[in-house]
C-alpha cells in the first residue's frame, strides 16, 4: 500500500470514530499504527497507549516482496523461511 493512500485511510478511520466513545486507546509502536492513532486521538482526550506486543509478525524473507499465496501460506504454518510462527506470534 501507498503512503498517501495509508495516510487517507488512516484519516477516514478518525474520522468515523470521532462520534464514538473512546476511553482507552492504544497501539503499536510502529509508524502507521501511530499515525493511525493520532488522527483517532484528534477527536478525543485520551492518552496513547503504546503496547510492544502489538508489533506485526516477522514475515523473513517475504517481507516488503510478492509471493505466490501458496507459498506465503505454507511459510507461515510452517515457520520456514525466517517466518514467526504462529505460536510465538500468540
Amino acid at each position: 500500500m501507498n503512503e498517501k493512500l495509508g495516510r487517507q485511510q488512516s484519516i477516514r478511520v478518525g474520522e468515523h470514530l470521532r462520534q464514538e466513545t473512546i476511553s482507552l486507546l492504544c497501539s503499536s509502536p510502529l509508524k502507521r499504527c501511530l499515525e493511525t492513532a493520532e488522527e483517532i486521538k484528534r477527536w478525543h482526550s485520551v492518552d496513547i497507549v503504546i503496547l510492544e506486543d502489538l508489533k506485526e509478525r516477522s514475515l523473513g524473507k517475504f517481507e516488503g516482496r510478492l509471493y505466490s499465496e501458496k507459498e506465503v501460506k505454507k511459510a507461515l504454518s510452517t515457520g520456514t523461511a525466517e517466518v514467526e510462527c504462529l505460536e510465538d506470534v500468540m
